[in-house]
């Protein structure tokens, strides 16, 4: 035996194992990672399995380990499909209408309830019912049959069409029916139960009867969302029928991207769905350089939405990642677009036609906006949450402009982020009110900022404490201690994606772009732009202490073109929590515009109006409770 098996090690030398075949020092072991959409089901993350010395045994073994492997991950994933599509089904409402004279209706519920039989009994072969439950069965089983005796002998079945509709209900059934059918149906499902009343009240006294329900089983379609589910489902993939493809990369790629934004998930998962589309969903193993350099050729020749060079290189370095994620994943070996050795090319004038540039305010623009419908509390341009909430039509611009906040920094403010004192304080964190990990499910949707820089504590800019900033905090810190400063701000409660502000963003961004017929390239970014501008300006006259005006913007570094202006800090700057706020007071109050005309004060621009409208209170505290506040 020994010299058999030296002699089968001898001969593997330099051959190819198969794959998800492993040699390690005590021989062989069967090694294949479980899909990551279906370890939840199957309760492991990767299957192994040794499989002794000898190489011919253990790849006859592989191969059996493989199928059984694949029809394990087939059988979850239908599994999977079935859980989702009826939590689906049941959640969108679409149930299938039964009308009251279906053939065979009142069987179909008695197949329903004729069921649990099996469950009753498997409850009581486990030992899984306790003292105080089986007297309870005994109660509840006698009054059951005593309801039964009594409707097949008087005819009165009015107990029973209630419970026969919420039977095919669950199934995904809706069954619409006259009071003489109904009379029908349920007096025809009483005489179908009854066997198995009885059964249950016999087991009670250890009689444990079972009666026939092949009958009524032949009768049960089952639920409405797998009638059709079997001509929709795709095949699974398996080692030997087919190769792992482009969409099979996705689940992998969903949760490498799950702590990024909304907004950045998607847009990714769009560039990959883009190549599959383009590819066909071929096999990761055929992708070659070539079909993504002509990926990147198709997108800069697209008549419409045609990208840029510069936004093929930014998804081509996505794609590195993407495909680096699958070899990892033992989903393919080789990485096409790190193979990509040059790129596409388009003329300069269309390269620069294709840019999606954002443009700084004029002073111009901005007496433009302020003078415009946008800051007249009286307009009836606006609907819904913008007409409601007026705190965030006059604040939001002004925030943005004088502190350079990102439109997500300025819409997520809550009361509790305004620190009062002689120089009050603005804090754009996240920690407070965010959903953490345990929170339950009504705790307020994340408050995200785009990276560490972004967090900083810096001094309310005068113009703003002028204007009676601290008043309007004042108001919202009466509907609450951690209340948003602006209430419209908050997501609906049901949405499956909630972004803070996105009712304010949209709406600010289609209303300078084409109520004010700005253009494209204006947006909420564009008070950021301003800011900058006039941060550049300021230090032709008084350079700043280092690294306070890419502290006070939420900027790691100052940008190439600043890099004389701005003076730099080094690896100092991960260390402490940044500049003292109250002491950058007076380098903040040389922010300004020049031939700015403001708004009026807030109070005075308010005219006796409310902030915030009840009906956008009255939903809030419907939706979210006491809980937004």
């Amino acid at each position: 035996m020994s010299s058999t098996r030296k002699q089968s090690e001898a001969s593997t030398k330099g051959v190819k194992l198969p794959s998800n075949l492993q040699k390690i020092k005590s021989g062989y072991r069967f090694r294949k990672s479980i899909p990551a959409d279906v370890r939840h089901i199957i309760k492991q993350t990767e299957f192994i399995r040794a499989l002794g010395k000898d190489y011919r045994q253990a790849v006859l073994e592989c191969a059996k380990l493989e199928a059984e492997v694949a029809q394990m991950i087939e059988a979850a994933r239908k599994k999977l499909e079935v859980g989702s599509t009826s939590e689906q089904f049941l959640k969108n409402g679409k149930h299938k209408v039964l009308p009251g004279d279906s053939p065979n209706l009142s069987g179909h519920a008695a197949a329903l309830f004729l069921s649990g039989l099996d469950a009753d009994l498997n409850k009581r072969r486990t030992g899984q019912l306790d003292e105080a439950e089986f007297a309870d069965l005994s109660q509840t089983f006698d009054s059951m049959l005593q309801k039964a005796n009594f409707a097949i002998a008087s005819g009165n079945v009015s107990a029973y069409p209630q419970v026969i509709h919420q039977l095919l209900y669950l199934q995904g059934y809706d069954v619409q029916a006259t009071a003489e059918q109904w009379q029908t149906i349920a007096y025809d499902f009483v005489l179908a139960a009854k066997p198995g009343i009885e059964a249950l009240v016999q087991r009670q006294a250890g009689n444990l009867l079972q009666p026939d329900i092949s009958e009524f089983s032949e009768k049960d379609p089952g639920p409405a969302w797998l009638l059709d589910i079997s001509t929709r489902r795709k095949p699974v993939a398996t080692a030997e029928s087919s190769p792992a493809t482009l969409s099979s990369v996705v689940p992998h790629y969903e949760k490498h991207l799950a702590n990024y934004g909304r907004k950045t998930q998607t847009t990714r998962l769009s560039w990959w769905q883009g190549l599959t589309d383009f590819c066909k969903d071929a096999a990761l193993s055929e992708v070659t350089s070539n079909d993504i350099y002509n990926f990147f050729e198709s997108r800069l020749d697209a008549s419409e939405k045609g990208w840029s060079m510069k936004y093929c290189n930014q998804v081509r370095r996505e794609f590195k990642v993407v495909f680096f994620l699958a070899k990892t994943k033992n989903l393919c070996t080789n990485n096409p677009a790190a193979d990509v050795l040059a790129m596409p090319k388009i003329p300069d004038i269309d390269e620069n036609n294709r840019k999606k540039p954002r443009f700084p305010f004029t002073i111009g623009q901005l007496n433009n906006l302020y003078a415009s419908e946008w800051y007249n509390p009286d307009s009836e341009s606006f609907k819904g949450k913008m007409k409601w909430d007026l705190s965030a039509r006059y604040w939001i611009p002004l925030i943005c402009l004088y502190h350079g906040l990102r439109v997500r920094e300025a819409t997520q403010i809550r009361v509790s982020d305004i620190v009062p004192g002689e120089h009050p304080l603005l804090r754009i964190q996240t920690e407070e009110g965010s959903k953490k990990d345990g929170d339950s499910e009504s705790a307020l949707p994340v408050r995200r900022v785009k990276n560490e820089a972004s967090k900083r504590d810096v001094p309310i800019h005068p113009v703003l404490l002028e204007l009676g900033f601290m008043g309007m905090v004042s108001e919202a810190k009466s509907r609450g201690a951690t209340s948003p400063c602006f209430p419209s701000a908050l997501p609906d409660r049901d949405s499956k994606h909630p972004i803070w502000g996105r009712a304010y963003e949209q709406s600010f961004l289609r209303y300078v772009r084409d109520k004010l017929n700005f253009g494209n390239g204006y947006g909420n970014h564009s008070f950021r732009h301003t800011l900058e501008d006039c941060l550049r300006n300021i230090q032709l006259d008084d350079v700043w202490p280092a690294g306070l005006g890419q502290f006070y913007s939420g900027r790691a570094l100052p940008g190439d073109r600043d890099m004389d202006l701005f003076r730099v800090v080094g690896s100092e700057r991960h260390y402490g929590t940044g500049y003292i706020a109250t002491r950058v007071v007076q380098y903040v109050a040389r922010i300004q515009y020049d031939g700015l005309k403001l708004p009026k004060p807030y109070k005075e621009w308010l005219d006796g109006k409310p902030s915030v409208a009840g009906n956008l209170i009255v939903i809030l505290n419907r939706d979210w409770g006491s809980e937004w506040k």
